[in-house]
């Protein structure tokens, strides 16, 4: 049986796919093509070991097998079955700045039709949003220096590597990617970091595509799948009001010192501004 010895985790749109695609690209490591969801998904989790293992199919021979699921970070109830399931299983946690993070989450939402356009200035107040943050765990996505305490608590510090979307993958990529196999126990100078310019999946849907899904709500991941590959400019449907983002600053501002010591990155202080 083969099965994960590292998981890729994270942050809405801070680089995991760009990580694992490089990642991907070393001789000695496989990983899985899409995201299995298996820990985090109770349905998926059911389904047993057999299925999860099928994701890893030709992964034999290989110094490092790993799949990426963002989702993974959040831990809660979860984490001691990853624990569980892959003992020694190491973790690569990729982060991006908190109030861009949730900013990327909401126009997630809203170019797949989940949620309604906000139609407030002050709507991150408004107890629309607080039933919105109750299913989709907007602000929760953020708390860092929660999920990584549980991380390190339940696995080890030494065996989570954080990755930073701002200082490391968009500021010295080539390095991260190396970074990354070090700790992963491949050979960095094995390959050479491909030339991707690429560092996260930005938005691709224009403003129409967005309208049209949000007004026929059954099809819209095709319409929005269709929309994104059309040439033409795209655009955030979401662009926080300054009292929106003053809510955001406000509410991530106390969790960055305490990211700062946690991970010795003092580049955090002062993230969200």
């Amino acid at each position: 049986m083969v099965l994960p010895n590292f998981l890729v985790v994270g942050a809405m749109k801070a680089g995991t796919s760009w990580l694992s695609e490089m990642l991907d690209e070393h001789p000695g490591v496989f990983v899985a093509q899409q995201e299995p969801h298996f820990f985090n998904n109770t349905a998926n989790y059911a389904r047993g070991l057999d299925w999860y293992e099928a994701w890893f199919e030709g992964a034999d021979g290989y110094a490092a097998v790993g799949e990426k699921t963002a989702g993974y970070l959040l831990g809660r109830d979860f984490l001691p079955l990853i624990a569980e399931t892959l003992p020694g299983v190491r973790i690569l946690a990729v982060l991006r700045n908190p109030v861009s993070r949730a900013v990327s989450q909401i126009n997630h939402h809203l170019r797949y039709g989940d949620i309604a356009m906000p139609n407030t200035d002050d709507w991150l107040r408004s107890d629309d949003f607080a039933r919105i943050d109750e299913r989709f765990a907007i602000l929760e996505r953020g708390h860092y220096a929660e999920q990584l305490a549980r991380y390190f608590e339940i696995l080890g510090r030494d065996r989570v590597h954080v990755v930073l979307n701002e200082a490391d993958i968009r500021r010295r990529p080539a390095e991260t990617v190396r970074d990354a196999c070090r700790f992963l126990g491949v050979d960095e100078d094995d390959f050479e970091v491909p030339a991707d310019e690429r560092r996260v999946h930005e938005n691709r849907n224009s403003r129409l595509g967005v309208s049209l899904a949000r007004r026929i709500p059954v099809p819209a991941r095709p319409i929005l799948r269709v929309d994104r590959n059309l040439p033409g400019r795209k655009s955030l449907p979401y662009v926080p009001s300054e009292d929106d983002r003053a809510v955001l600053i406000d509410h991530y501002r106390p969790g960055e010192e305490a990211l700062a010591e946690l991970i010795g990155r003092p580049e955090v202080r002062g993230w969200s501004q």
